[in-house]
Formats: structure tokens, sequence, C-alpha cells
């Protein structure tokens, strides 16, 4: 008797317990940092490394719900140095950032027109560049789009813009907008020691694209991938190859599908994730169509995918990186960062505090300009959430060594 009465207290014990295994840890170095995050550019160049030394901007927006402005505040780390503050950036949005072969930093801000309604969504864009090594006070700037080029009924700059460089230093920026009542795709570049550049790479599309994941190669391609604004339902990928742009390609389109038309439908039904061109050449792709995550690759003019499994991690966002030719996926969930082979092997978490919300995740990876073969991985890892909680969010810089990754 008093066994059964033992089975039954231990059982009353445990309700509601989680009894699942932890996952494994990975070992990370990590500290948080004073910022706020703007709810603008997940897909953003926001984290560069070279050598020693890691750059990134924090975004000051405690004044978020009385103007249309924030700053963002350029910021530099050496080694285990304390970050050091630089110069400052009137933006209403994320401002991306690449860094070339000499190790001069390159920032594309939005700058909102202060004189219009509804400026934060109104702006020219600058390049701003360093001329000296580590210098993060001195900057010189220029307009690719001219603020006073711009109004309400002439928006030539879409704040969803993304920045990319290749291995000579070529910059790409690129953004999806909506001019005299058509959807278009537009492309500035500039070579070293060059003038900016203008394409209209596709003027009179049948869905608004944004959010275009964009990689310059060495060889002088240019890839990119944009999404349906929203709802979100379709992916449309483009190609430069080296000499024209070729015909755009609808790789998903989910517009007729039946759930489209749902409330379900109505919150997006595909999502790009991340594009990597990895050492050989190859192109490879991640995305959600629906509820299930997938990692393609391009061979040829078609593309192959498989699922991506990440057990019970409910996936917010995912990364994919290139360690030694071998492929590892860092995964965003509910605050927390995970790490797992791409071929396989089991998950990881890392050991960072938890109470995050929703965050963001951005890494140092080749199409910024970081070299493919620096030793260690930078991820920025700042909260976003609704408008009104801007002034109140905080974010995480984590640091570990690529190779840590191949132990998986």
């Amino acid at each position: 008797m008093w066994l059964k009465a033992l089975f039954f207290l231990i059982v009353l014990l445990c309700t509601g317990c989680d009894l699942s295994e932890p996952y494994p840890l990975f070992q990370v170095y990590y500290e948080q940092i004073p910022s706020s995050n703007s709810a603008w550019g997940r897909s953003q160049s926001r984290i560069v490394r070279d050598g020693n030394t890691v750059y990134t901007t924090f975004m000051d927006n405690r004044h978020h719900q009385d103007t249309i402005w924030d700053k963002a505040i350029v910021q530099k780390k050496s080694g285990d140095l304390s970050w050091q503050s630089g110069a400052e950036f009137v933006t209403s949005s994320t401002v991306n950032m690449l860094i070339d072969s000499d190790g001069i930093l390159h920032l594309f801000v939005f700058v909102p027109k202060f004189d219009e309604v509804n400026t934060s969504h109104i702006g020219g864009l600058k390049h701003c560049w360093t001329t000296t090594v580590g210098d993060i006070e001195h900057f010189n700037e220029e307009w690719i789009v001219d603020v006073n080029d711009v109004d309400y009924d002439n928006q030539l700059v879409n704040k969803r813009l993304i920045a990319a460089i290749d291995g000579k230093d070529r910059m790409v920026v690129a953004w999806g907008r909506q001019l005299s009542e058509k959807n278009q795709i537009c492309v500035y570049s500039k070579e070293k020691g060059k003038e900016w550049t203008y394409t209209p790479v596709a003027t009179d599309l049948q869905y608004f694209m944004v959010h275009p994941l964009v990689i310059a190669a060495y060889t002088g391609e240019i890839y990119m991938i944009a999404e349906q604004f929203q709802p979100t339902h379709s992916l449309m990928f483009f190609e430069y190859d080296g000499t024209q742009w070729k015909p755009p390609k609808m790789i998903i389109d989910l517009n007729n599908d039946p759930e489209a038309s749902t409330e379900e439908g109505s919150r997006s039904l595909v999502e790009n994730e991340d594009m990597l061109l990895d050492r050989s050449g190859t192109l490879h792709h991640l995305y959600r169509e629906k509820y299930v995550y997938y990692h393609s690759i391009r061979q040829g003019d078609s593309w192959s995918k498989q699922i991506i499994d990440f057990g019970d991690v409910d996936i917010s966002y995912i990364k994919i990186i290139e360690v030694n030719g071998e492929f590892f996926y860092l995964v965003a969930s509910n605050g927390k960062l995970y790490v797992k082979n791409a071929n396989g092997g089991s998950i990881h978490e890392t050991d960072m505090p938890e109470g995050m919300r929703q965050p963001f995740l951005y890494l140092s990876v080749p199409r910024t300009g970081t070299s493919l073969y620096e030793k260690y991985m930078d991820v920025f890892f700042p909260e976003h959430e609704i408008s009104s909680d801007y002034p109140t969010l905080n974010g995480y810089y984590l640091r570990f060594e690529k190779t840590a990754l191949q132990n998986l």
C-alpha cells in the first residue's frame, strides 16, 4: 500500500515539471549591450569584423514615440576591451554596414525627409565611409539618392534596403519600391574608385517585392532573392551574370494557394531567411514555406531543397554559415540561440542568459566584407518588439571560434 502512495506522491510532485532532456551547451563569449533596436531590417548587414576588431551600430531610439527619427551610433570592440562609441547618424531605420579589403568601414544610412507627412518612410540614401582604419569618429559622406530629390509622390528609396560587398570591393545596395504605380527592384553598385551606378533591374513586377537578400560574387555576378510585401506569399530570384541582368524568376508563389485567402494566410505563407555563396560558387537559400523551413541549393537553373529539421525548437530566424567547407545553422528561438551542423548531428544551445524578447540575428559573414577565414564568428542579437517597447529593448553581442562548430 505504501508503494502505491509513494507512486502517487511522485506523480503529484512532478506534475507540471519539464522532464525533457536539455540540449547540450555550446560555449560562447557574450555580453549585454545597452542598445535599443529598430524593427526594420531583419536581413540587413549589421556587424563586421576586421582582424581583432568588430564593428556594429547601436540604435538609440529612446525618443521614438515623440519623433520620426532615431540615431545610429557606430561602435567598435577590439579584443576583449570595452565597446567604444563613435559617430552618430540621424535615421529612421537600421543602418547597413560593410567593410572593404583595406579595412575601411562603409555605412548606408536612410535619411528621413523632415518636411513631409509620414516622413519616417520618405527619405534619401547616404553612403558614409571612414578614411582611416579603426577610426569611427570621422566619416566622409556622399548621396546615393539625395533626400532633396524625394517627396511623398516620388519615394525613390525604400528603407528595407540591403547592402553587400564582393572580394574586389564592389559594393551593391538594393531595395524594392513602388513608383508611378509600378513595382520595381532597384540596384545601385559602385566599383572601387568609381562612381555609383543605378540599374533598374525590374520596372513592372506583378507584386511589390522587398527585403532582397543580396550577394555580390568575386567573379562579377550579383544574386538577389526578394519577398513579396505583406502578406508574403511569394519569393523572386534576380541574377546579374557579370554582363547583364537576366529576367527575374518566381521561385515560390503561393498567392493562389487556398490558405492565402484564410485568416492564417494573411500572416504570410513564405519568408526569406538567408542566402550564402559557398567557396565552390554554389548558392544556398534558406526560407520558410507555410510551417516548414527549407535549405535550397541552386544547381544550374533549378533548385533542390531539403527540410531543415530542428526538432522541437520553434524557429524564429535561421542563418547559415560555412566553416572549412562544412555548413552550420544558427537559429534564434524564443530568446535563445541554437547551433547545429547542417548535415546532421545534435542541436546545441548556447550558454547565454534567458529572457530576451524575440531577438533578430545578425552575423559577421562574407557578404558584409568580413573574411571567410576570420577566426571568430560575431553575432549581434538585439531584441525587437512593438514600437512602444523600443526604449526598453536590449541586446547581446556573442562571439565564438568557428572551428568549435566542427565538434558538434
